[in-house]
């Protein structure tokens, strides 16, 4: 057989099948860490590891909560889930300009857009001040 791959070495090994499409030449080619990559593409390699980064760390969420829900336990409320996908949205969005060919980030982004839909639709209905504010604030309507 050969060495056992660590933790760092299977997400490397990951991230350049996901680059190169072949095990077999991972395997030779790439070690234990990015610096010591025998890679053409290593640049390429290293904005992946980028991409496939938290968009939204817990920091961010709760101060997104904190702002829109009024503390950082209310994650329910339908202004901080707009907040939340509103966020999340325009990641996507930013990431589709790049990658127009990504039909699964697509899809997702269009179920987002659904769900932030029918949120405001229920915010709309129920509290039309809150509402109007939570447009404001989220410069969502252009």
């Amino acid at each position: 057989m050969g060495k056992r791959l660590g933790k760092d070495d299977s997400k490397i090994i990951y991230h350049l099948k996901y680059l190169n499409n072949s095990l077999l030449r991972t395997r030779l080619a790439f070690k234990t860490s990015p610096d010591n990559l025998a890679f053409p593409n290593k640049s390429l390699y290293l904005q992946s590891l980028k991409i496939h980064e938290m968009i939204l760390t817990t920091e961010a969420k709760k101060t997104i909560f904190k702002t829109h829900g009024g503390t950082e336990k209310n994650t329910g409320a339908p202004e901080s889930q707009i907040a939340l996908f509103t966020q999340r949205i325009d990641h996507l969005s930013n990431h589709l300009a790049t990658n127009k060919k990504d039909f699964g980030t697509q899809r997702s982004l269009l179920n987002l857009v659904g769900k932030r839909r029918a949120l405001l639709d229920y915010l709309k209905h129920t509290d039309l001040e809150k509402y109007r504010a939570l447009i404001k604030t989220l410069d969502i309507r252009k």
